[in-house]
């Protein structure tokens, strides 16, 4: 990788150079280009303007133009364009050169007009001729063939142009060679790779420098050139990149077959749903409750959901008719389709009005006698009309929409999938709504704009540890929605088995059981909150979780991990899940002979890391009286209502928080509303003020890329990792303070908490340090004392570092005076304690916690440990030590003046190896061994003197 840098940092200087030189000496393509003043740009034809085409005629006027009538737009001396020759390296073009431009070659290009120059194509330009059939993928019917130069064992870097006037993911883009090997047929950039032919990814120059496209994110876009270099056994196998000419189409083998019913009514389904009825189970009398208020002709009765939503009934009513026989449901049924509106406006949220009921009760209705031809005809025309809106208002017609809004593109794209479904076969147009939902799946629908292209299948693998980014309430009610009719509609009307499609997703359900279990407080009636829009008393007022349960536990089952999916179960059971509205999910998805496992008494860890997004989670027991708490460190997936990275903690005791963040809407952004640690810079987002969190979403995602976890003794160890932070683009954050490493350490053992944190930033920035209470708290020196909310338990928090750090108190009810409640409600504003810090560079911050009973009045024996290379604490009979620096050691010395017999040590920031223990001189017999995935090293000191000097080093 080092090389290619240099090769492309080499290209661009070259070509700076020989501008510089040449100033000395001298419609079916309606896409347009904004090429700025005074910067090299690779740029390619999206069109083919003709062989006879030359420079002047195709961009003469558009030069000429931005210009204006300041000075004459001169070629060769205020605008040029470049090509790479493969024998000869860079050329200038000819102004007046014919068959010098075509699709498929990149060109440098450069003006100088002090003033953007709009390129367009003229107006008798072509389409790109995509003539190559052989190779291409699936979603494509053609291919635009690109040859590549190679060289005899070594790289050769091709310039190449992408030929076409809409975007396409990189993952439709086909590798093809004469060489023996898998590529001989058509593979991908990944497997070309792998052969030794081809690099998988491209690069592409923004002004700014290269930056390398991920071909499994990132697309290739009009007018866009990049560079791609052919590996060392390329040689021979005359190799070329293939572009098909569309997105990657639904797979035909995958097609649905004829037969109705054919959506999520499988046998296995059918026979669960029949034994509830038979034994009838709650699930079942609430389903037909419901249905039998629909059908009493009382309209009084009706649910309140038929006058707004009628799609809702209509499949509830046809899976009733199929359960039972009886036409009243069916009848019933035909009645709401007939009343549901085509017109998705209707609706504030459309992707949350079930319309793809619409396509369930038409298939569970096929054969029904009252389904007549017109009025399948009728309801084809709906649904088809219903994908159009969703596909113009919703997904940008594929190429633009905003991915940080999961739940639209998640349910939009799996609207598309089942109406397709329902009605293929029926309606020629059933085949672009297939291809709708398809590209939904596995590409996106677009992102530019904002954020990089996500597909739904992307936002299942960046949610794999279980807890859903945009936090469990949204979930429950939403992307559950999308992400399980997706799968439905797959498996069942589709024959397409994700489970062994995306083995990587596998552990999606399951590790939602887990979280939810994990996460929920130990009295059991709230959830923590862990992404946006959340209600204050998540369980028990909020309406979805049975019905999340419900998915939740038969994918689990699907996928093997049957243990925990019976734990889902008995999770639903103990637990008061409030309103029990999702009655029809609920029982479609209930298996009344399932397993059923209390989760609470069979052996689940009492510590969990979730990995993507990455929490933390902990507690001493699983009674209802346990000690309790989450380090959270998100991600970098793009959710609802611009969600950063943070590293915040909550610590609960007994029966009540001690401290915990707020739960919000659209407020993720702000550093003030969590335990973490805030620049204090100006920040301003859209206009308005923040507080600027050191952990954002930018160049990189942070992650808990260190953890471990140990029950004898009980403790969790997390280290958050946030390098590279605050993106720099005045568009996106301003004004911005380029943070070069920040890393949050974080220890919790049953009472006490260390946390240490270590920010490098490129200039001096007041940095300020938030601890949230939910009661008034009370400072005596550098000790914050604050109480739970019912007065039982205490919890003490002192800095020890930095020694000058001055703590203010905020009342949350005059810091956020500006906030509307519906943002952050009333009852979330509480007290924070802010610890300013001096303006510096390299920060760091030690703090400590203890918590207790409303008597705590002291630290355990507490000693601040520090010299030139380490930063750490004793704390009762623990002993937690970090390096000041960002580095890893294999040798460290402290010593602890206060010790005592069986004093635990925990030594991070080491490097891999096993290392000799010194303790006051003597070497003991037993080594401690450090793992690359937490870097810290455990040992406990027997020895009883007053005063321990330790030295670790490793040995190998």
């Amino acid at each position: 990788m080092k090389n290619v840098i240099l090769f492309l940092l080499v290209i661009s200087l070259t070509l700076v150079g020989s501008f510089a030189a040449a100033n000395e000496n001298a419609s079916v393509c309606d896409q347009t280009f904004q090429l700025p003043s005074n910067q090299w740009r690779m740029i390619s034809l999206p069109c083919d303007p003709g062989e006879d085409a030359t420079v002047a005629e195709v961009f003469g006027d558009d030069i000429a133009a931005a210009f204006g009538e300041n000075e004459p737009a001169v070629y060769g001396h205020n605008w040029i364009l470049f090509r790479h020759d493969i024998e000869k390296g860079f050329a200038a073009l000819g102004e007046t050169e014919q068959n010098s431009l075509s699709p498929g070659v990149a060109y440098w290009m450069i003006q100088t007009s002090n003033s953007d120059a709009t390129l367009s194509l003229p107006a008798n330009s072509a389409a790109t001729v995509f003539d190559q059939s052989e190779g291409c993928a699936e979603s494509a019917q053609s291919c635009f063939g690109i040859p590549l130069a190679t060289a005899a064992n070594g790289i050769k870097w091709n310039m190449i142009g992408y030929p076409n006037t809409v975007s396409q993911n990189l993952i439709n883009v086909r590798v093809v060679s004469n060489a023996t090997g898998a590529c001989t047929e058509g593979c991908t950039l990944d497997a070309a790779e792998s052969q030794g032919l081809v690099h998988n990814r491209l690069w592409r120059y923004s002004g700014d420098g290269y930056t390398a496209l991920d071909g499994g994110r990132d697309s290739l876009d009009p007018w866009d050139g990049y560079w791609l270099p052919t590996l060392n056994q390329a040689e021979g196998g005359q190799p070329k990149l293939l572009i098909g000419n569309g997105p990657e189409a639904f797979p035909a083998e995958h097609y649905p077959d004829g037969d109705h019913p054919r959506l999520w009514l499988s046998a296995d389904r059918l026979s669960a749903l029949q034994q509830a009825r038979q034994q009838q189970t709650p699930q079942w009398n609430a389903f037909k409750r419901i249905c039998d208020e629909m059908v009493d002709n009382n309209p009084n009765n009706d649910p309140y959901f038929i006058a707004d939503t009628p799609q809702t009934g209509a499949a509830p009513l046809a899976l009733m008719y199929r359960l039972t026989g009886e036409n009243q449901y069916a009848d019933r049924a035909l009645e709401l389709m007939d009343a549901t509106p085509a017109d998705i406006s209707v609706y504030a949220n459309p992707d949350h009005a079930n319309f793809h009921y619409l396509g369930l009760a038409y298939d569970w209705l096929y054969n029904y006698l009252g389904m007549t031809p017109a009025r399948k005809k009728a309801y084809q025309q709906k649904m088809t009309a219903i994908s159009e809106n969703f596909w113009k208002d919703y997904n940008g017609q594929g190429v633009f929409t905003y991915n940080d809004d999961t739940d639209a593109n998640i349910e939009s794209g799996m609207i598309h999938l089942t109406l397709g479904a329902a009605m293929y076969g029926d309606d020629s147009s059933a085949v672009k709504l297939l291809n709708r939902g398809w590209l939904g799946w596995v590409s996106g629908y677009g992102g530019r704009g904002k954020t990089p292209t996500y597909s739904n299948t992307d936002y299942l693998r960046e949610s794999l540890g279980g807890v859903y980014p945009t936090g469990f309430a949204y979930f429950a009610g939403s992307d559950s929605v999308g992400f399980s009719g997706y799968q439905m509609t797959l498996e069942t009307a589709c024959h397409y088995d994700v489970n062994s499609k995306h083995p990587e997703l596998k552990s999606f359900w399951g590790n939602t059981i887990r979280s939810m279990i994990h996460l929920t407080e130990p009295t059991r009636q709230k959830i923590y909150h862990t992404g946006d829009w959340q209600d204050p008393a998540t369980l028990n007022t909020q309406a979805w979780f049975y019905q999340a349960l419900a998915f939740a536990s038969h994918f689990a089952d699907k996928a093997g991990d049957s243990e925990i999916a019976a734990k889902g179960r008995g999770y639903a059971q103990q637990n008061d899940l409030g309103y029990d509205n999702g009655w029809f999910s609920e029982f479609l998805y209930s298996s009344p002979s399932a397993p059923v496992i209390d989760p609470y008494q069979n052996g689940l860890p009492l510590i969990r890391f979730a990995n993507d997004p990455d929490f933390l989670m902990f507690r001493d027991n699983w009674s209802e009286s346990a000690n309790w708490g989450l380090f959270i460190g998100d991600g970098g997936l793009p959710v609802d209502h611009q969600k950063p990275d943070h590293g915040s903690f909550a610590l609960w005791r007994g029966n009540d928080y001690l401290t915990r963040g707020v739960r919000t809407y659209d407020g993720l952004k702000n550093g003030d509303f969590f335990n973490t640690l805030s620049i204090e810079n100006g920040c301003m987002i859209n206009g308005k003020s923040c507080s600027g969190t050191a952990i954002r979403q930018a160049q990189t995602a942070s992650q808990i890329s260190r953890h471990r976890q140990s029950t004898s003794p009980l403790f969790a160890y997390g280290m958050l990792n946030a390098d590279g932070q605050w993106n720099d683009d005045p568009n996106v954050y301003q004004p911005a303070i380029p943070v070069e490493t920040y890393r949050r350490h974080f220890f919790w053992a049953g009472e006490y908490g260390v946390i240490f944190d270590r920010l490098r930033t490129h200039q001096n920035n007041g940095a300020k340090y938030r601890l949230r209470a939910l009661t008034q708290p009370s400072v005596n020196g550098t000790t914050i004392s604050q109480l739970s909310e019912n007065g039982q338990h205490k919890m003490l928090h002192r800095t020890l570092e930095p020694s000058q750090a001055q703590i203010q108190i905020l009342n949350e009810q005059d810091l956020w005076q500006a906030i509307p409640l519906w943002k952050v409600d009333q009852s979330e504003r509480r007290w924070q304690s802010v610890i300013n810090l001096p303006f510096s560079d390299a920060t760091n911050v030690l703090n400590v916690t203890q918590t207790g009973s409303e008597s705590l009045s002291e630290f355990d024996t507490l000693e601040h440990i520090k010299n030139a290379a380490q930063s750490g604490v004793r704390i009762g009979g623990w002993v937690v030590m970090f390096s000041s620096e960002e580095d890893l050691k294999d040798h460290v010395q402290y010593t602890v003046q206060n010790a005592s017999a069986g004093m635990k040590h925990l030594v991070a920031d080491l490097k891999e190896g096993s290392y000799k223990i010194k303790i006051n001189g003597v070497t003991r017999a037993q080594q401690m061994t450090v793992q690359s995935n937490d870097n810290t090293g455990f040992f406990v000191s027997p020895d009883a003197s007053s005063s321990l000097k330790i030295a670790l080093t490793r040995v190998n």
